[in-house]
């Protein structure tokens, strides 16, 4: 699989998260992104959210967090909403 294959699964994954229409189809892509490119953190932060907001998977989702924030220290979303997380699960 082509880095290009990740970028097209992330971007389905944002528009059906944005349409509100389907959100396990969401997350299957963001999920097959993730696995095609296991750096791109946006998607490992896309994924987080939607696990911590949607599904309340909130031991997934710290994960996923985590994962976004050492790919990317500078990503002030995943910093911001993994900071929420923690501070909700206490």
């Amino acid at each position: 699989m082509f880095v290009a294959d990740a970028d097209a699964h992330y971007n389905f994954g944002l528009m059906l998260m944005q349409i509100h229409d389907d959100d396990q189809g969401a997350e299957m892509m963001y999920r097959h992104c993730v696995k095609v490119n296991p750096r791109h953190a946006s998607a490992f932060y896309n994924l987080a959210n939607l696990l911590y907001i949607i599904r309340g998977n909130f031991l997934e989702a710290e994960i996923m967090y985590r994962r976004a924030i050492d790919l990317d220290n500078a990503h002030l979303a995943a910093i911001c909403n993994y900071g929420t997380l923690l501070k909700v699960s206490l």
